[in-house]
C-alpha cells in the first residue's frame, strides 16, 4: 500500500509518499509501530527538503538555523554550551558563529560575570530573519493542518506534546 499527498509547504510543492518499510527478517510484533516511525520519517525529510530550500534564499544553513533558534530562547549562550546543545565540536560551533556574525545575525560578547567566558546574542537583524522564516514555516503548516478534520488536528496537537517528552534512549 503506498499513500501519497500533495502539500503546498513554504511556496513549493512537497510530495509525500509513505510506503510499508521493507520487511526485515527480524519481524517483530511492533511493525504498526514501525511503519508509523517511516511515515514520520518520510514527512520529516520532506520538510527538511523545503525548509533547506527557504533557508537558501537566505543564504542560512540548517546548522545555523537551529543556532539561531536556540539564541532566540536563551538570550546569550557560551561558545561550548552551543556546541553540547548542537552536538557539534566547538570548533564546527566557530564556523557557525563566524559566518553567522559577519552577515550580522549574532554577536558575541565577553561575560560580565566570567570575562574569560565569551557569550553569543541574537542581534536585532537576526531575530528578524528568524522571525520572518518561523512565520512561513508556521503559515505554511497550519495550511497543512488546516486540511485535517478537527479530531485529527487533537490527534496530531496530543501527539506533538507527548513526544518531546519521551527520551527514546531512557
Amino acid at each position: 500500500m503506498t499513500f501519497s499527498i500533495r502539500l503546498n509547504y513554504l511556496d513549493a510543492q512537497v510530495f509525500v509518499t509513505t510506503k510499508p518499510p521493507i520487511p526485515s527478517a527480524t519481524a517483530h510484533s511492533d511493525s504498526g509501530l514501525r511503519l508509523v516511525a517511516s511515515q514520520t520519517l518520510d514527512v520529516q525529510v520532506s520538510f527538511l527538503r523545503q525548509l533547506n530550500l527557504y533557508l537558501a534564499q537566505e543564504k542560512i544553513s540548517i546548522p545555523q538555523f537551529l543556532l539561531l533558534y536556540h539564541l532566540a530562547r536563551c538570550e546569550s549562550v557560551t561558545m561550548s554550551a552551543i556546541a553540547r546543545h548542537l552536538h557539534q565540536s566547538t570548533a564546527s560551533v566557530t564556523g557557525l558563529v563566524d559566518r553567522l556574525e559577519q552577515i550580522g545575525f549574532l554577536k558575541r560578547q565577553h561575560s560580565e560575570k566570567d570575562r574569560r567566558k565569551i557569550l553569543v546574542t541574537l542581534t536585532r537583524k537576526g531575530r528578524g530573519v528568524l522571525d520572518k522564516i518561523r512565520s512561513e514555516i508556521i503559515d505554511n503548516l497550519q495550511q497543512i493542518l488546516e486540511r485535517l478534520d478537527p479530531s485529527d488536528q487533537r490527534a496530531c496537537l496530543d501527539m506533538h506534546r507527548k513526544v518531546p517528552s519521551i527520551d527514546p534512549h531512557s
